[in-house]
């Protein structure tokens, strides 16, 4: 029976992150030592490129960085509505702005954030088509004349 030496072979706890990553211990963009966490106090976030540290409530699986889970999409049965269930992190604003420097995900919008229903997806469907209806309807019959594919696909 051979035994191993505890410094030899350390636990899998002292060398991985909760998501099972090893951790970074230095932020690459900035240089500053990284928390815990991996969250870098210079930056004020996470440094981008690394993977969402964060699991969804639901389903225990790797949530995105806008808080979108795409296993269970916030459902916890079928049927329900979905959601993000968790916070929203961004590079940049809305505007188009970065966020500190760019170089870190920072939190913009607490979870759960609720998704577009179907209902409110057709009624913005009616308001694009009574908006751009004459347009959307010019570009269709343009496109009746050109010739289809041998295969009958119009592509």
């Amino acid at each position: 029976m051979t035994r191993r030496r505890k410094d030899l072979f350390p636990s899998p706890a002292a060398t991985t992150t909760p998501s099972g990553r090893s951790p970074r211990t230095r932020c690459p963009y900035d240089g500053a030592e990284l928390d815990t966490r991996e969250l870098c106090p210079e930056g004020l976030g996470y440094p981008y490129g690394t993977p969402c540290p964060f699991v969804c409530p639901v389903c225990r699986k790797a949530l995105e960085w806008s808080g979108a889970c795409h296993t269970c999409h916030g459902q916890e049965q079928r049927g329900d509505p979905r959601c993000m269930p968790g916070d929203r992190y961004d590079l940049f604003a809305d505007t188009g702005k970065p966020i500190g420097d760019g170089q870190h995900w920072t939190r913009v919008e607490r979870g759960p954030i609720g998704a577009v229903t179907f209902e409110q997806a057709q009624g913005v469907t009616q308001a694009l088509k009574q908006f751009a209806g004459h347009e959307l309807e010019s570009i269709a019959a343009v496109f009746e004349h050109f010739p289809s594919r041998p295969n009958g696909d119009p592509r």
